[in-house]
């Protein structure tokens, strides 16, 4: 998939990744899509915002997170909801000032 490779490329030039998603267009997820998820099993996943969801959005979100945390080699992959793009920024930054007092 190609998000996994630009997600390979920001891991390289940053060593972990973040990722904000607009689920406010989320229908469905294809069989085939869920089962590309494990492409990013290599990926150092370090969190995951997503916002704008509906309820409906939010269940199916779920599940896929759910699914990508079985092959997250590391427990330190947050996956949150939040209700907009400004908290979505708001956690996005917050969770790079974290990451970077660790390291």
């Amino acid at each position: 998939m190609l998000i996994f490779e630009q997600y390979r490329l920001a891991a390289r030039e940053h060593g972990y990744v973040l990722v904000i998603a607009d689920a406010s267009g989320l229908g469905t997820v294809s069989a085939d899509a869920r089962r590309a998820l494990g492409g990013g099993s290599s990926i150092p996943m370090r969190g995951t915002v997503i916002h704008s969801t509906s309820f409906h959005a939010r269940i199916i979100a779920r599940l896929v997170a759910g699914v990508m945390s079985l092959f997250t080699p590391t427990d330190d992959h947050p996956v949150v909801f939040l209700p907009g793009e400004a908290e979505a920024n708001a956690w996005i930054n917050a969770r790079r000032v974290s990451l970077s007092a660790v390291a």
